[in-house]
């Protein structure tokens, strides 16, 4: 159940839901690659850059989007079994046309200019604009509607104890803040690389959670962009890609690996087949590359590419079968919709698939969850559950079920997802949230 099908379907409910913070039910391994080790430095970048790239123990703690379904032989199933087009490009008027959405909703290419601030526009500016333009039906043309970098640089700042102006800072971190505090407009804190500004109370721009994804997964990645996303990542430069210019596709040789630049964040917003290519939006204004934007090979970013993450922010205006109850509040945090639905496998009818979604009031540090089916008056039937360590507000989670869950089971019932972790106040929070099934409302 992607959000082409419902768009095409002329169903604006679904419009702004986006691909899940919490990839999978299952609780296999997920093997976590690390990016690629670049040679010793040589030269200096002739652009700024500033990422701090992503540990691989960072990495595990984010959930993934390719983590194990329900048995242990069988891969997450995704939500729709429609492929991924062959095209798609976030900023390809007549392509969103088809859809129903205006073009404008990415923010034109900017520059950073001379601050290390690479994070804040890759994540802030480029994709967390684009995610409110989805949700609240707006353009991200105007500094009303685009999210300030600025802001984002200070707080990401702030957030890591001893960290400073000028020097580079974590994706995650910038995810973190946008879920936990969010961001004012860049009318409301305007840039400037020349200083940093304090954070600004105002928090317009904000997310429910993210998810990360395997940078040599490329099903995975086009899945996401298709389903109006803009990825923020973070690669490796090399000198060939500062030289970019016009339409062409970026390709760096695997041999090539002994003058890296720095890491540096950007985001995705399209691809492409017929060119092996991914499309993506930078921060070095419009002169680089062909008019701020470029393709980069599906191969290349494979391996130039240290991290790529999905951001989360729910519709508040879709379909909801949360039933209250006491176990839905926990810790000071309540939950405030969920909405779940099984779906048959296009190939054997038979049920393959569950999309669970739920939103909370105020974020949490999520530390492990589980989800379960209470059958009507039987007994509860567990589908699966992972252990990670990261701050959401909501997700959204796609889980393999079995084909006779609803043979041994009656067909009607709640699903159930358990979430612990901890609260801003670092209260023990253990959430209960039910879903009835099947959805009263018919849908």
């Amino acid at each position: 159940m992607d959000r082409r099908t419902f768009i095409k379907a002329g169903l604006a409910e679904y419009a702004a839901l986006a691909l899940p913070v919490l990839g999978g039910c299952g609780g296999g391994t997920d093997v976590v690659v690390p990016g690629p080790a670049p040679g010793p430095a040589c030269g200096r970048s002739g652009f700024a850059m500033g990422l701090s790239p992503a540990t691989t123990d960072m990495l595990a703690q984010i959930a993934p989007r390719d983590a194990v379904g329900f048995s242990a032989a069988a891969t997450n199933v995704a939500v729709s079994a429609l492929p991924s087009p062959s095209y798609f490009d976030l900023t390809d008027g007549e392509l969103l046309g088809r859809y129903g959405f205006p073009a404008g909703m990415v923010p034109p290419p900017s520059s950073q200019g001379n601050l290390s601030s690479c994070v804040a526009w890759g994540v802030g500016y480029a994709a967390m604009s684009f995610m409110r333009a989805l949700e609240t039906a707006t353009l991200a043309q105007t500094v009303d509607n685009q999210a300030s970098p600025a802001d984002l640089y200070a707080k990401v700042l702030a957030r890591e104890a001893g960290n400073g102006c000028g020097n580079g800072t974590y994706v995650r971190d910038a995810m973190d803040v946008l879920v936990d505090t969010g961001v004012a407009s860049l009318r409301e804190v305007p840039y400037s690389d020349s200083q940093c500004v304090r954070p600004a109370a105002s928090a317009r721009f904000t997310l429910d959670g993210y998810h990360r994804l395997a940078v040599a997964d490329t099903a995975a990645i086009k899945s996401a962009l298709s389903n109006f996303n803009v990825l923020p990542f973070g690669m490796q430069v090399y000198p060939d890609f500062q030289a970019l210019r016009g339409n062409l596709v970026y390709q760096h040789a695997a041999s090539d690996r002994g003058c890296p630049l720095g890491g540096h964040c950007m985001a995705l917003i399209g691809y492409s087949d017929e060119r092996a290519a991914y499309r993506l939006i930078n921060s070095w204004g419009s002169d680089w590359g062909d008019r701020g934007y470029a393709w980069i090979g599906y191969d290349t970013f494979a391996r130039v590419a240290s991290e790529v993450y999905a951001p989360y922010l729910q519709s508040r205006r879709g379909p909801d079968t949360f039933v209250e109850s006491d176990s839905a509040h926990s810790g000071g945090v309540s939950a405030l919709r969920a909405y779940s639905r099984p779906w048959r496998s296009d190939a054997s009818g038979k049920w393959a698939t569950l999309y669970f979604s739920f939103l909370l009031d105020d974020a949490m540090v999520l530390t492990g969850y589980k989800l379960y089916f209470y059958p009507t008056n039987r007994e509860p039937v567990e589908l699966g559950g992972a252990s990670n360590t990261q701050v959401l507000r909501g997700s959204l989670l796609e889980c393999e079920l079995p084909d006779d869950l609803f043979m041994r089971t009656s067909a009607s019932g709640y699903f159930v997802l358990n979430l612990t972790g901890w609260s801003r106040t670092r209260q023990r929070v253990n959430l209960a949230i039910f879903s009835r099934f099947p959805d009263p409302n018919g849908r």
